[in-house]
């Protein structure tokens, strides 16, 4: 499953970033340094139907596993009886069309799909599933199989103006083409119930276990979907490749949302699979470096993972026993492609002065690359555009509010085709507070702004 194109051309990308401030469904423009990321979220909530701050709910860490989720769960109940189709659907995905194979592969799950590799999270499960009765062997699916399918931006931005002056914010959005699952997002705040203090925050599906979207004090984190493994040609490779996937299906190994859920509620590391909570607060020092030394070499799937402490951001384009890792301390961002897919496409662009739109499609075989490598240039020349006038107002002693502000990455994030009609969600992650400093929920899809 890959996000759907929109086949928007280079020069209406290029137009619509140098203005850095078209919020998608053609809403007002909304000018950084003019509001406060609180009022571009509320700004953009009135503008875009049906968009609104997902709803809060704390889990407490100090209960049994099996208690922790049932208050979401029961609250959630009726826009969860919709999920078994859902769920059924995800299954299909993975097979034929054939309605031998599909009933085989339900048969098999109901029998083979029987928890997850951590025992507390399989625990948690449990209790969702006495609250709603949506089949275990369906939930388990859901938390296995989510990660690979989402299209996504994620990436790191340092701002030199507002509440988070000098740090780098973590952005991010959630693209995914499963309409039923934009009203089930929500935020969730870890606590300790004998002391309180939130130890870490989240942005879920109800009933999704793992961390997609996660911070704590001192750690940011997000996944973004790969399409493609390394060396996908070699019969050996694929092998190895997919024994894991099946290996991952059965609870034999853990996922990599379980794995990120490891780095921000436990202690840091990817050996920390019983994700055994932050009762004192998790140690932070040299969480990068850490995660730098320890991660590329755990077995997961394909995927582009994202970290930052609030100083650096780092991109890791992971395989499956490998990764190829990006730093910035100033902006870096990913979607969902490969850094050498990129640079095929700006060689190709060079020699045959075409636009990004007609190259992409070609050289990948399929829309994701048209539709990731477009977005990818729209956000890096909003940044560029943004940068520029930074410089200009710098010379300008007369020059408004800096504009390389938490607001203008707000901004960015409310803008087509950061924001587009797949989009299920967008945050502002401080990972230096530990809070999650903005985020908007988009419970319709929007609509591509006349750009013409």
């Amino acid at each position: 499953m890959t996000p759907k194109t929109r086949g928007q051309s280079a020069k209406a990308a290029q137009d619509l970033s140098a203005s850095c401030q078209s919020p998608a469904n053609g809403v007002d423009q909304v000018a950084p340094g003019t509001y406060s990321v609180d009022s571009i979220q509320t700004f953009a909530s009135s503008q875009v139907p049906d968009a609104d701050v997902p709803p809060i709910y704390r889990i407490d860490l100090s209960l049994s596993p099996r208690e922790r989720y049932k208050v979401l769960a029961h609250d959630y109940k009726d826009q969860l009886k919709g999920f078994t189709g859902i769920l059924n659907d995800l299954l299909e995905e993975f097979v034929s069309k054939s309605e031998f194979y599909k009933n085989l592969i339900k048969k098999l799950s109901q029998i083979l799909l029987r928890r997850l590799y951590s025992e507390e999270e399989t625990e948690e499960l449990r209790g969702i599933h006495d609250v709603t009765g949506i089949a275990m062997h369906l939930l388990i699916c859901f938390n296995v199989v989510l990660d690979s399918l989402m299209g996504c931006t994620s990436g790191g931005a340092r701002v030199e103006g507002g509440a988070s002056k000098g740090r780098m914010l973590h952005f991010r959005t959630v693209d995914w083409h499963m309409e039923p699952l934009r009203k089930i997002v929500v935020q969730l705040e870890f606590v300790d119930g004998r002391q309180g203090d939130v130890a870490a925050r989240s942005i879920t599906y109800v009933g999704f276990l793992g961390m997609l979207t996660g911070v704590r004090k001192g750690l940011s984190v997000s996944f973004n979907a790969r399409y493609k493994h390394n060396d996908s040609t070699s019969s050996a490779s694929n092998a190895q490749y997919y024994f894991h996937c099946l290996l991952v299906l059965l609870g034999r190994r853990p996922s990599m949302s379980h794995i990120l859920r490891g780095y921000i509620l436990s202690k840091p590391g990817p050996k920390a699979h019983g994700n055994e909570a932050c009762r004192s607060g998790c140690k932070t020092t040299n969480a990068l470096a850490k995660i730098m030394k320890e991660l590329p070499q755990v077995p997961s799937i394909a995927c582009y993972l994202t970290f930052s402490d609030g100083k650096r951001t780092i991109v890791m384009e992971k395989d499956r026993v490998t990764a190829r890792i990006r730093s910035s301390r100033s902006f870096i961002a990913v979607t969902n492609h490969d850094q050498d897919d990129l640079h095929l496409v700006s060689q190709r662009q060079e020699h045959d002065k075409v636009s990004l739109g007609k190259l992409a499609s070609p050289l990948a075989g399929d829309d994701y690359l048209e539709e990731s490598v477009g977005r990818m240039a729209s956000l890096e020349e909003m940044w560029k555009q943004a940068k520029k006038r930074h410089r200009r107002k710098q010379r300008d002693k007369n020059g408004d509010q800096d504009p390389l502000t938490d607001t203008l990455v707000a901004s960015i994030m409310v803008t087509w085709p950061i924001s587009n009609e797949s989009t299920h969600y967008w945050c502002l992650m401080d990972p230096m507070t530990g809070e999650i400093e903005a985020c908007m929920r988009y419970l319709t899809p929007l609509q591509e702004p006349d750009v013409s």
